[in-house]
């Protein structure tokens, strides 16, 4: 206060300096409150000018940080949206899947679990398969698992043929296939579009890959066959499978629900094809060439089972046994994870969250990768016993040659759809790689 005070009278008598000694003699002239004022007036004057210099200085640089400060806020709401964006972009890729709709299978080993099925899965006389030319075997269980899905329904026998691996040249299948509708009753049929499935890598990636560069094909079926029970008759350990798998683009059923509920069958007949709208021709595109007759009995025959998604894979680690090894399964896992949507990502290090694994399906060809991943997959959070809650394709249905991962697709769509929950693939490739996947039901189980 006594500081404040001696200022202002600092003031006071450095203005009557400056008004007696400096300046010009003319300003105290007049009369006396003129005086007075010119002698009092200017230092408070003065003073409240620089306080209020002050105030708008220091309002002004809130108003510029106040400023900045939004400029900041919006340019990081900006990014995070930009960033949250390429996230959600990035999930839905890494989320593409297909369906399932159909397994129809001829196999000469069958587990328990697999005899109840309410699938069309056929028993093969193992004593006759070994009597047998491996291609003869092969293209008689083929026409039994054609003649069961053109039974179930008769729409799959205008879809596309895919051979996930060269089991039995295309012509012969194209045979087989024609005599398996001949002996359906159905006739009037195009001809049969079979090739090689394209690609290379794990079964599941190279189906999304066709669904991806052909937009116009709305299902294929994938066949796997392969009989080392003919070639290897001595061998106990061999199996043989023949096996369709009828995998999907997901939303046929929204395209269907579209045009029932566009009125389109309340359109005038007579109005020309170019004055119609547009989506029936783009349905038709999409639907490839199922007949529209056949196009509901299509959905309502062929229901989903499950819903497949890609895999991740990884190279042979260096040792089953290392620690090293244990954490990329654990990665490779909780990826899989991510891309059935079991998980968000990234994902956390600490998972307190079970993402709900029903069933483990697997090919282990030894005891040290098989405590490999089941560890692996205890670290990840699954509630799951590896060895009662699983089925081990080699095991169950006993070796089946390049059938193995279209074997594996088909157990994994079955316990999956039987289960109502998630299923986890892991199928060990020849090198010493392995692949993991996921297969989740089309209708989760009610809890």
């Amino acid at each position: 206060m006594i500081f404040t005070l001696l200022r202002v009278l600092f003031i006071f008598v450095l203005w009557w300096a400056l008004l007696w000694f400096v300046l010009p003699v003319h300003w105290l002239e007049g009369g006396l409150f003129s005086l007075v004022a010119l002698h009092v007036a200017p230092p408070p004057l003065a003073v409240a000018a620089w306080r209020l210099f002050k105030r708008l200085r220091v309002w002004y640089a809130l108003r510029v940080g106040k400023h900045a400060a939004q400029k900041t806020a919006a340019e990081n709401e900006s990014q995070q949206e930009t960033a949250q964006a390429a996230h959600r972009e990035t999930l839905v890729r890494r989320r593409v899947h297909v369906e399932c709709r159909g397994v129809w299978m001829a196999l000469s080993k069958m587990p328990d679990w697999m005899r109840k099925s309410t699938y069309p899965l056929i028993r093969e006389d193992a004593e006759k398969i070994r009597e047998s030319e491996s291609a003869d075997a092969l293209a008689a269980s083929l026409e039994q698992v054609f003649e069961a899905a053109f039974k179930q329904c008769e729409a799959t026998a205008w879809l596309p043929v895919r051979l996930a691996h060269e089991g039995m040249e295309a012509e012969r299948v194209g045979r087989v296939w024609k005599q398996a509708a001949e002996a359906s009753g159905i006739t009037h049929l195009p001809s049969l579009d079979c090739q090689m499935l394209p690609g290379t890598g794990n079964l599941t990636g190279r189906v999304i890959d066709l669904f991806r560069d052909a937009p116009t094909l709305p299902a294929v079926l994938v066949l796997g066959m392969d009989s080392p029970l003919a070639d290897a008759p001595k061998d106990f350990g061999a199996g043989h499978v023949v096996l369709a798998l009828l995998l999907c683009r997901p939303g046929l059923d929204a395209l269907e629900i579209g045009r029932s509920d566009s009125g389109e069958q309340e359109a005038d007949p007579y109005m020309p094809f170019w004055e119609r709208g547009s989506d029936s021709v783009a349905e038709a595109i999409q639907w490839g060439n199922i007949p529209p007759t056949l196009r509901r009995d299509f959905l309502s025959c062929c229901m989903p089972v499950a819903t497949l998604h890609k895999p991740v894979d990884i190279a042979e680690p260096d040792s089953w046994r290392a620690a090293r090894a244990l954490r990329q399964l654990r990665d490779l896992i909780c990826e899989s994870f991510v891309q059935a949507g079991l998980r968000d990502a990234p994902f956390r290090e600490e998972m307190t969250d079970p993402p709900g694994i029903g069933w483990l399906v697997h090919d282990s060809p030894d005891a040290n990768r098989f405590a490999a991943l089941s560890s692996a997959m205890m670290d990840c959070g699954c509630e799951l016993d590896s060895i009662a809650e699983a089925s081990n394709t080699r095991n169950e249905c006993g070796h089946v040659g390049a059938a193995r991962e279209a074997l594996m697709l088909a157990v994994a769509s079955i316990r999956a759809a039987q289960l109502g929950k998630p299923v986890l693939l892991a199928g060990f490739g020849k090198e010493g790689g392995m692949h993991i996947g996921v297969s989740r039901p089309s209708v989760p189980q009610k809890s």
